[in-house]
């Protein structure tokens, strides 16, 4: 089966299709990302992010004429983004430890912005796996509640349920760390 036969059925909503059309181009896709992003694991998480954009905008995908361009097209705006995403992210947290040190938090003057921005995430991918999930979109990728929902088949009240789980855990387990919650409303509740 060609690709523009794929894509058509996923746009009717094929998974079989979809999944083939993934197996296809996987690791083509794979490697170019992994080639602009030096990172193993950060290119598997910008393909996969690829690919569920692509199921659940698939109805754009019907005047797609060549689907290999296409697919390489996407990749290069989804590694931009994430590249763009983290830069802003890093910036803004450098920004707000360093407002935070020189504002006197003793527990911030010996320790690095690095190492408490590693406890940070550290802490993050410690969240229960759906309940990151959410967290991770809606505070690192500031997708608004509604969106998430779409996103992971969710209800917003179950987002909101999940988000709201995620800083209660995050302020308990960070206070072992002697993180002050300030800094940690100010790096997630933006």
């Amino acid at each position: 089966m060609n690709d523009k036969v794929l894509i058509q059925q996923v746009v009717d909503g094929d998974e079989k299709s979809f999944e083939m059309l993934y197996d296809r181009h996987w690791e083509m896709l794979f490697r170019i990302a992994n080639s602009k992003v030096g990172s193993i694991e950060l290119a598997k998480e910008i393909v996969q992010d690829l690919f569920a954009d692509l199921w659940f905008k698939r109805e754009n995908l019907i005047n797609i004429k060549e689907v290999k361009p296409y697919l390489i097209g996407a990749l290069k705006y989804t590694v931009l983004d994430h590249i763009r995403k983290q830069t802003v992210r890093d910036k803004y947290v450098k920004e707000v430890m360093n407002t935070v040190i020189r504002n006197g938090y003793d527990c911030f003057e010996n320790v690095s912005y690095n190492e408490t921005k590693n406890v940070v995430f550290d802490q993050i991918e410690l969240l229960p796996v759906q309940c990151k999930k959410v967290f991770k979109l809606s505070r690192f990728e500031h997708l608004p509640t509604k969106e998430i929902a779409f996103k992971l088949n969710l209800s917003p009240k179950t987002v909101e349920n999940h988000i709201g789980r995620a800083l209660r855990i995050l302020k308990t387990n960070l206070k072992d760390h002697q993180i002050h919650l300030d800094v940690l409303v100010i790096l997630f509740i933006w």
